[in-house]
């Protein structure tokens, strides 16, 4: 049996060559995802936003158009920054970015796992984030949750990671604490409720090593002196980032966080219903979780319980600082969950604007799976639940190659009977990411008989997709995209129910995500 050092090297090695496998994965496939309906939007709030910096905010535009300058441009920044300097087009290289920050996403649930955990729970926190379909389906194209997401996880670990700096407030760890929270507050302005969560672990710190549930006055200044610094660096960040709170520092952020919490959307599919996003069943978030997470939670979360009521039987004082580490973790991910369902915050479009808690419910299963191999569970209990595990990992591997460049539409077998099963009762591509293959479809279609052209696609004009059109196949004959009520000769539709005919489906295991229909054959 490997010595401990050892197999904590060898857990080390094994999530190197997955991130390495990962960022392969995710550069050889980035370019197969398609544009969404919020894309175009936010790349002319990116522009804004530079043009913010560039006449020392002389130009407003960023602070005044649509509802987006209620978000921080700390995405849009890299991402403009990007194009400047990227060969590729400018949609393809905002998916690079992307990618990117889903990347560090992943990155944040291993070291956040083998923070609380040791190697073996850092690689497994970082695995089941990548067989995740909902974080790892938004990575390429996502580019306001998915960022938020990571740069939370980020924080996650910043914070928990200067938690044992707190004694000295200016150190290098307590300030990257600041930075990381600011710059998840940079992209929506939430992330600063991190500062009052440090303030939470941190003031519980001293009674979970033992020093008496009320600090010294020494220790206590100093606490807050970190915290102080904590949040000074995270509000200079976020103001960094965000035009529209730099014109109002101090209220601005707050009105954000008020507009949020009553921010009405587009109208939601659930249970085969449709609802107002103000009027969801309080049942939405947890059935949706139940939903749209892999099979191999369940028994994760079972053996982590099962490890926690053995290891729980003699808890000791020595146990205190992990329990606390791990219970502090699980909270920025249910207390978020509960505020969800008991202020009936305003929510659509399946889970996304809860897409944060992801990396976080990752890393709690990483922790969970590590701790009941290491408190040493009975075999009859560890082994069938491994088994089970593994066959759930594996399965949902195989659906996500399957699914392939659509795993965010994903829906699990237990508890949805699979992706099929949830057309017409639950969301899938609500962001109509199928446009390219379908505007793809077209272009080869036609370009293989005589036609003098220009065909007029219809579609859902939010997606840009005329950025398709122009290039490759779509070249000769000449493609013009154009709203549905413009006469179309061919009709881009999520719904079964069109006028014209049926030429071609887009869809992906069993489940149709949009309808090709020829409304008039062009000539």
């Amino acid at each position: 049996m490997l010595e401990e050092p050892r197999r904590e090297r060898a857990w080390d090695v094994a999530s190197g060559v997955l991130l390495l496998a990962l960022a392969g994965l995710m550069g050889g496939t980035f370019l197969d995802y398609g544009l969404t309906a919020d894309e175009g939007l936010q790349q002319r709030y990116g522009r804004r936003t530079v043009r913010w910096y560039a006449t020392l905010g002389g130009d407003r535009s960023a602070t005044e158009t649509n509802n987006l300058y209620l978000y921080g441009g700390a995405f849009e920044l890299v991402a403009q920054a990007a194009q400047r300097v990227s060969p590729l087009g400018v949609y393809e290289s905002r998916h690079l970015v992307n990618a990117a920050f889903g990347f560090a996403g992943v990155v944040a649930a291993w070291g956040l796992g083998r923070l609380l955990g040791g190697a073996a729970a850092g690689f497994a926190s970082a695995l089941f984030l990548v067989l995740t379909p909902a974080y790892y389906g938004h990575c390429f194209a996502n580019p306001k949750d998915v960022p938020f997401a990571a740069l939370y996880a980020l924080a996650t670990w910043s914070i928990l990671w200067a938690t044992d700096a707190r004694r000295r407030p200016l150190s290098p760890p307590v300030a990257l604490a600041g930075a990381a929270v600011g710059l998840a507050a940079g992209v929506r302005v939430s992330g600063i409720v991190l500062g009052g969560f440090a303030a939470l672990l941190w003031g519980a710190s001293g009674w979970a090593e033992g020093r008496g549930f009320l600090p010294s006055r020494r220790e206590a200044l100093r606490t807050g002196l970190a915290l102080t610094v904590l949040l000074a660096v995270a509000w200079a960040v976020m103001l960094a980032c965000w035009p529209w709170a730099q014109i109002d520092p101090l209220r601005h952020p707050f009105r954000a966080l008020r507009a949020f919490s009553d921010f009405h959307g587009n109208p939601v599919l659930f249970g085969g219903e449709g609802f107002a996003s103000s009027d969801l069943p309080r049942t939405y978030v947890p059935r949706l979780l139940a939903l749209t997470l892999p099979e191999f939670y369940v028994p994760a979360f079972v053996l982590g319980a099962a490890s926690l009521a053995r290891t729980g039987r003699a808890p000791g004082a020595h146990r205190r600082p992990s329990a606390l580490r791990v219970a502090w973790v699980a909270s920025l991910a249910v207390l978020p969950v509960a505020w969800a369902i008991l202020d009936r915050t305003p929510l659509y479009n399946g889970l996304r604007h809860l897409l944060f808690i992801v990396p976080i419910l990752a890393v709690l299963a990483g922790v969970s799976v590590a701790g009941a191999v290491r408190s040493h569970l009975p075999v009859p209990v560890l082994a069938p639940a491994m088994a089970i595990l593994a066959g759930c990992a594996a399965l949902v591997a195989f659906d996500m190659v399957r699914l392939h460049p659509y795993q965010y539409v994903y829906y699990n077998r237990l508890f949805a009977g699979g992706v099929a099963s949830a057309v017409g009762r639950y969301e899938t591509d609500y962001w109509s990411t199928s446009y390219k293959e379908g505007v793809e479809w077209v272009c080869d279609h036609y370009s293989r008989v005589e036609i003098r052209g220009p065909i007029r696609v219809g579609g859902n004009m939010l997606v840009p997709f005329a950025s398709y059109l122009g290039r490759g196949r779509c070249r000769a004959p000449n493609f013009t995209a154009v709203p549905p009520d413009r006469d179309p000769h061919v009709l881009l539709a999520a719904g079964a129910e069109r006028e014209g005919r049926l030429l071609h489906v887009v869809e992906r295991l069993g489940a149709p995500l949009l309808y090709v229909y020829e409304v008039k054959p062009p000539k």
